[in-house]
């Protein structure tokens, strides 16, 4: 006798629904992952460069701005954050660099462009003084993906930055 090998239509039939069922389940929750990352991966970039503009400030002995960036690479009068930021030299307080040398960085995250990221900030920018002292109250910086708060970057008023989960399921533009 001869045997067949093979799956029978119904076979096939479940195993398609069974892998339809994975994929409409895991997508979403992938998508939502890949969200997440990208807006942990953003605030990490930032608290990088505040990291930098405290330690430019300390070591050139001139004050240090980040701020949200316009697209000739100044300071937005309006501190929104929808091109990225720049880190620069301020030393006459005016919010410009002054030379080429005085753009310490330029940085504007990937999902910013697509609209997959947003920064939320309670202050136009921050700057660092010699001293390494951030000037003013504590600068809260909300990072979001996906419609809601992923990371906060709080700069307090000795210049350190810390970051924290969003602790609850905050929607941005909710303040």
């Amino acid at each position: 006798m001869h045997s067949e090998r093979g799956v029978t239509l119904f076979e096939l039939m479940c195993t398609l629904g069974v892998l339809l069922v994975l994929v409409l389940v895991g997508v979403p929750a992938f998508a939502q992952a890949v969200a997440a990352y990208h807006a942990i991966s953003a605030a990490e970039h930032l608290r990088a460069d505040l990291a930098l503009a405290r330690n430019a400030a300390i070591t050139g002995g001139k004050s240090v701005v980040v701020c949200p960036r316009t697209e000739d690479n100044r300071c937005r009068d309006d501190g929104a954050w929808t091109l990225g930021w720049v880190v620069l030299r301020d030393p006459d307080r005016d919010l410009t660099a002054d030379a080429d040398h005085d753009l310490l960085r330029v940085a504007s995250p990937p999902g910013l462009a697509k609209g997959e990221l947003a920064f939320e900030a309670n202050r136009p920018f921050v700057r660092y003084r010699p001293d390494g002292r951030s000037v003013g109250t504590n600068l809260t910086i909300a990072v979001c993906s996906a419609g809601r708060v992923q990371r906060q970057l709080v700069v307090n008023n000795a210049g350190r930055v810390r970051t924290e989960r969003a602790r609850e399921a905050a929607s941005c533009g909710a303040g």
